[in-house]
């Protein structure tokens, strides 16, 4: 057993030795070039993380504030471009482009400490950009610069693409990235390595720990009031159901380019909340096709399926992508008054609102109902040009066109 360590130790002493005599000519310069981008990123990272939570502060202690901006977004829109333009401004250029500078010049000596460092700082680097789906942004981003052709289609791709990039300047991003590293890098998700799981995994838990809340739990604050009918007609059981719809018709149609004014952007949030009933109704009358036997229009809107990654396929895609706004420990329906709320953290409280009075609408059968008795919508925009022609492909029929969303039964 001596002798096998022995050899053990000969060959990894030989193997150190090939890789120190290969790399430790070249170490001074990839120093010159990882800690210099280290710094660049940990120190932006560290920022936005500081202005996500100076924001959280500012809702939370100065509601006013928050309210008047999302009333005038052009107003939060300017404010929003100050604050960036003058932290990251002021910040990089008197402190964090001057070290980079320094380091970008020191000499360094190869050691096993310094290799050991540089390869601590790539697996960081590679961890953000894993866990902070940053490679998914560039990945869709690039796809759509490649598909654009006219000028038109670059000014679309900047709207659209408005909110990733304010995600990531506001720090939401480097928040998200805060809470999925530890949970990503546990036994379990070193062998799966996929995000969605662990956030599936909270959906499920919150959602179903919510439906089984008692039914004499003291509930406050506007929309408590509100939920009492729909609870009442078996659409939810509990007020926090209504405040999670409200989310889902919010992220699927708040960020409408095609939406002009606020009667449209209306318009098309109710048609959004108008399929949902739409499948209730088909799934409680007819043939069973969007929820289970015994479910609300909460269940059918989380109901999901298992991938083969581990994690969730939903129905409505804005829970892939914003899952963090859908389980209580990530952006919890309570404020610190106990009041149940649709609108927190990064989301437009003034279109957040308007989501909750379209589902209200929707619910009470106010609504225009542009969309008909469509049980499917798509976004062609959002579409890849694979999932363009519906009727061809899934045999559907078109009915209407509210904004940027075409209806289908």
């Amino acid at each position: 057993m001596k002798k096998i360590f022995s050899e053990i130790g000969k060959v990894a002493k030989g193997v150190a030795g090939v890789y120190r005599g290969a790399t430790d000519w070249v170490k001074p310069s990839i120093d010159k070039i990882i800690d210099p981008v280290a710094v660049f990123v940990s120190g932006n990272i560290g920022l936005s993380m500081g202005l996500y939570y100076a924001g959280e502060q500012v809702s939370e202690n100065f509601p006013q504030i928050t309210e008047i901006a999302n009333n005038c977004e052009g107003l939060e829109a300017i404010a929003k471009l100050g604050i960036y333009g003058a932290s990251y401004g002021i910040a990089n250029a008197k402190i964090i482009l001057p070290a980079m500078k320094k380091l970008s010049q020191r000499k360094t000596s190869p050691s096993w400490i310094n290799h050991a460092k540089t390869w601590a700082i790539l697996g960081s680097l590679g961890a953000m950009i894993s866990c902070g789906d940053v490679n998914k942004d560039i990945e869709r981003i690039s796809h759509k610069f490649s598909e654009a052709g006219e000028m038109s289609d670059y000014v679309d791709l900047i709207t659209t693409e408005a909110r990733v990039l304010d995600g990531y300047f506001s720090g939401q991003k480097a928040k998200k990235l805060a809470d999925n590293i530890p949970e990503k890098f546990n036994l379990e998700n070193l062998l799966i390595f996929d995000v969605g799981k662990k956030d599936s995994e909270k959906i499920l838990r919150t959602q179903k720990e919510i439906s089984q809340r008692r039914k004499d739990f003291e509930y406050s604050g506007e929309l408590s009031k509100d939920a009492k009918e729909f609870i009442s007609k078996g659409y939810f059981r509990t007020p926090e159901e209504l405040a999670y719809v409200s989310r889902v018709v919010y992220f699927e149609g708040a960020f409408d380019r095609e939406a002009g004014n606020e009667k449209e952007l209306r318009e098309g949030m109710e048609s959004i909340a108008q399929v949902i009933l739409n499948r209730y109704e088909h799934d409680t009358t007819k043939r069973r096709k969007f929820s289970r036997k015994g479910d609300n229009l909460k269940d059918l809107v989380f109901t999901s399926h298992k991938n083969k990654k581990g994690g969730r396929t939903y129905q409505f895609t804005c829970i892939r992508d914003n899952p963090e706004y859908f389980y209580e420990n990530g952006l919890s329906v309570y404020g610190k008054d106990g009041k149940i709320k649709v609108g927190v953290g990064g989301m437009n409280l003034k279109k957040s609102q308007l989501a909750y009075e379209s589902v209200l609408k929707v619910l009470k059968e106010e609504n225009e109902n542009k969309g008909g008795d469509s049980l499917f919508y798509k976004n062609p925009v959002a579409s890849d040009k694979y999932n363009q022609n519906w009727e061809k492909r899934y045999g559907v029929k078109r009915v209407a066109g509210v904004n940027s969303h075409d209806f289908y039964k």
